[in-house]
């Protein structure tokens, strides 16, 4: 979890450096740096459980929303569906997110 924490602040200031304005060839190395670290990133997905799943994505998505809006979007999808409750699925969890009465918490 930490790794990918550590890869995507790397994103964050990756994707940062595009902004210099008028080094067309400085802002590609720099984005295809950035794609690379993405797919690093998608690639370990797998081993988070949902909850730490869910929040890589929405950060990828954060962090992506400004360059690729469509894929970013896709990212918050992902994320969304992932913490949704599932038809018939009932919470185990009495955290501040769910009220006590939808799940039997007291």
């Amino acid at each position: 979890m930490k790794r990918t924490w550590i890869s995507l602040s790397l994103l964050a200031i990756v994707l940062s450096q595009q902004l210099v304005v008028g080094q067309k060839r400085t802002e590609n190395v720099w984005f295809k740096r950035a794609q690379r670290v993405t797919e690093e990133v998608v690639g370990d997905l797998q081993r988070l459980g949902k909850p730490e799943k869910a929040l890589t994505l929405g950060r990828l998505a954060d962090v992506w929303w400004r360059n690729d809006q469509e894929r970013a979007h896709a990212w918050f999808e992902q994320a969304v569906e992932l913490v949704q409750p599932i038809a018939g699925e009932t919470s185990q969890h009495c955290g501040p997110l769910v009220l006590p009465q939808e799940t039997g918490c007291s």
